[in-house]
C-alpha cells in the first residue's frame, strides 16, 4: 500500500485493481435502490433534528442557553414548531432568565 494520497495515486490504484482477474466489481444501483438509500438518509436526518429540538427544549426548561435555545426560541415565536413547542410561554422567568 502506498502513502501519500493524490489523485494521480488514486488513478493508478483504480487501473492496476481493473485490471486483476480476480477483482470483484460491484453492480451499479438501480434507480429504486438510490431512492431507498436516499429517503433511509433523509429519515435518519429527521430523527436526528428532531432529537437535537428536543434536546434544546428540554435545557430551555431549565434555564439554560445554548445558540440552540435561541434559534428554537425565534421558531416558537414565528409560529414554525407545533406542540409544544407552539405553547411555550416566552415570558416566562425561566425563559427570559438567561437573556
Amino acid at each position: 500500500m502506498k502513502t501519500n494520497k493524490s489523485d494521480y495515486i488514486d488513478a493508478e490504484a483504480i487501473a492496476e485493481a481493473v485490471t486483476r482477474p480476480s477483482m470483484r466489481l460491484v453492480p451499479i444501483k438501480s434507480k429504486e435502490q438510490l431512492d431507498m438509500q436516499s429517503l433511509r438518509a433523509r429519515e435518519r436526518w429527521v430523527m436526528r433534528r428532531t432529537a437535537v429540538v428536543n434536546q434544546g427544549s428540554l435545557l430551555l426548561e431549565r434555564g439554560t442557553s445554548t445558540q440552540a435555545n435561541r434559534v428554537l426560541e425565534f421558531a416558537a415565536e414565528s409560529g414554525r414548531l407545533g406542540s409544544p413547542a407552539r405553547n411555550l410561554d416566552l415570558n416566562a422567568p425561566y425563559i427570559r432568565s438567561h437573556a
